[in-house]
């Protein structure tokens, strides 16, 4: 029988962090086990602390190394980021399974300052926001005055404080509601500016409209009391993820908010819901992405315009199945066609929802928006445009006008002027196209007839 290696002890560096460094003369599988461990602390900071650097030890782990970890702790391998949370979650079960933490009664004296409650929730608040912003931000879309689709904003200062802020002025996304149930409502605005018979303005051009409306960048504020109960249901939610009996304290949430200005707040509340009526039973949109204007229009309007974008475009082709039978049909085709070489099929893409946007020139024309950030196919699509961008650029100048950068456009033209001059051209009539618009109004069979 072999001797067992001899290990050095455990040594506790200043920042808590655990060095286990064997002696050389171990042995090799001594040397393989050699890592960092990370003590799991007691109590709702431990857990945090821990889950910390837990994740600051996985993120700086290369491909290799996460593989290696999945096969031996059970976890499948995909992205890194879903892996790291997969990991966590199941090291969290491990150190913690069976965990009950008990909040310590608080004691009848006034504490020092750095240990009052509302310090130590606004520390609790910061280090909960930086591991659960994704989770956060699934709640954007849902809005506390009557579940209105909109937006919200996630806002996180300095001062460790959790506030979410609704932006009616932005609710360009209809989400998931049936376009049925949004009557117009035009009839109750007389003057406000109209297209035909539903109303169509600029945000500026609306009467009486105050100026931290009048574009999309400036946030209005939400009384704190609104966001207390929510951000205690988190607490309590994360509370019970980790099997804790902990009980939020109503002294504690107050801590995080200052309430000095709440009367002043009370008074701007009350004038922006005045405003928030108002454009709530309208889609508020930015124009052509121009984040300084607004637009204000009827749903119905909107949804017409949606269906001249899509439903009605000969360049749009409407199916009667959902999301993951489209998906299933185009990997057999990506396959058939040998497509996985150019770049492989990911399998956790999706489609992202389609919308319409105001071009800022003419409100009456309207550009349709189809994201592919997460599209399925999106790396051989790069792939395929990168070379076909490199034939081109590999004809002769004088051949084509693709441009690498809008600086070599006056060079180009006059190039062209000297050779039209030279071959003694005079009846030349230059015309311009939108290549975007053309596509789009282009039918989908005259576009593969002319690949063809």
């Amino acid at each position: 029988m072999g001797r067992r290696p001899f290990r050095q002890p455990i040594f506790h560096k200043d920042d808590g962090s655990v060095v286990n460094t064997p002696r050389a003369e171990s042995s090799r599988k001594a040397e393989e086990r050699q890592r960092t461990k990370i003590p799991a602390g007691s109590g709702p900071k431990g857990v945090l602390v821990y889950v910390l650097q837990q994740r600051r030890l996985l993120t700086g782990k290369n491909k290799e190394q996460l593989k290696v970890i999945c096969a031996a702790e059970g976890v499948e391998y995909t992205t890194k980021a879903p892996m790291i949370e997969k990991i966590i979650e199941g090291r969290v079960k491990i150190a913690y399974e069976g965990f009950v933490f008990v909040p310590t009664p608080s004691p009848p004296s006034i504490p020092e300052e750095e240990d009052t409650p509302g310090n130590c929730m606004a520390h609790f608040v910061c280090v909960w926001l930086r591991q659960n912003l994704v989770d956060c931000m699934r709640l954007r879309n849902q809005l506390w005055y009557e579940q209105r689709s909109s937006h919200l904003r996630l806002l996180y200062d300095k001062c460790a404080t959790l506030c979410f802020v609704a932006l009616a002025i932005l609710g360009e996304k209809l989400g998931k509601e049936n376009y049925d149930d949004w009557a117009c409502r035009c009839h109750l605005e007389p003057g406000w500016e109209h297209s035909g018979l539903h109303v169509m303005t600029r945000i500026r051009g609306i009467p009486g409209i105050p100026d931290f409306l009048r574009n999309s960048r400036n946030v209005p504020r939400v009384l704190p009391k609104h966001w207390m109960l929510e951000l205690g249901k988190q607490i309590v939610r994360i509370a019970s993820y980790l099997r804790s009996s902990y009980v939020v304290d109503k002294c504690e949430l107050e801590g995080c908010w200052d309430l000095q200005l709440e009367g002043e707040d009370e008074a701007y509340l009350f004038y922006l819901n005045q405003w928030f009526l108002r454009l709530k039973n309208f889609v508020c949109i930015p124009i052509d992405r121009n984040t300084a204007d607004t637009l204000v229009v009827c749903p119905v309007l909107y949804r017409h315009y949606l269906d001249m974008s899509f439903n009605w475009n000969l360049s749009f082709r409407a199916v009667n199945y959902g999301e993951s039978d489209v998906l299933f049909r185009m990997r057999e085709v990506f396959l058939d066609l040998s497509l996985h070489k150019l770049g492989k099929w990911d399998v956790g893409g999706r489609f992202e929802e389609a919308y319409v946007l105001p071009k800022h020139k003419d409100l009456s024309r309207w550009r349709p928006i189809s994201p592919t950030c997460t599209e399925p196919t999106r790396l051989a699509s790069s792939r395929a445009a990168t070379a076909l961008n490199a034939l081109l650029f590999a004809l002769a100048a004088n051949t084509g006008f693709n441009l690498k950068a809008v600086m070599h456009v006056l060079p180009g033209m006059q190039a062209m002027d000297r050779d039209f001059r030279q071959k003694h051209y005079h009846d030349l009539v230059p015309v311009s196209f939108d290549v975007k618009d053309m596509f789009v109004s282009l039918a989908h069979t005259d576009v593969l007839r002319a690949v063809d």
